[in-house]
């Protein structure tokens, strides 16, 4: 037996491939920009750190979603660690990411929280979005891009922070 998607459904899925397709091209964009490039790997324990930081607050539903997002409509979203209380629109993000420049936040560690002696290495991840189709119900969860900043004790671990 097959089932048979709703035109509603088809719509979200598309959207949400080119949501996906779209956060891609703005990672790729914002990599070029800073000078880096796109990698495929395994997740270190500083990124491993950040993420389960994500995890927590969506488990907990400690976070809300840009009023310029919505569940209607798919498009990619960002998550800075720094400001870890928002899903945000990109234009939202660089506006947050504006306002820590020159702070003391600007040169903290998103994994260790500690400050960074001279530079904070910037990374990104992008989780990809989902769709889960229920009797009832239909949710859609946005790609969402990871951005942080890692001292270079937590960019190359080491006994100090492990």
């Amino acid at each position: 037996m097959s089932a048979r998607r709703t035109p509603k459904v088809t719509a979200l899925l598309d959207q949400l491939d080119a949501a996906g397709d779209h956060a891609v091209r703005d990672l790729t964009g914002l990599a070029a920009l800073l000078g880096g490039q796109l990698t495929e790997q395994s997740a270190p324990p500083a990124l491993r750190r950040i993420l389960a930081r994500l995890d927590t607050r969506l488990k907990a539903d400690q976070f809300t979603m840009c009023h310029h997002l919505s569940p209607n409509a798919p498009a990619p979203t960002w998550w800075p660690a720094w400001a870890p209380g928002r899903i945000r629109c990109a234009p939202c993000t660089e506006r947050t990411s504006e306002r820590i420049k020159g702070t003391r936040e600007d040169w903290r560690c998103d994994a260790c929280r500690r400050m960074a002696d001279g530079t904070v290495y910037l990374g990104a991840v992008l989780l990809p979005g989902a769709l889960a189709e229920l009797p009832g119900f239909i949710g859609v969860w946005p790609p969402v891009t990871v951005l942080f900043g890692l001292c270079a004790a937590c960019r190359i671990p080491g006994p100090r922070h492990e």
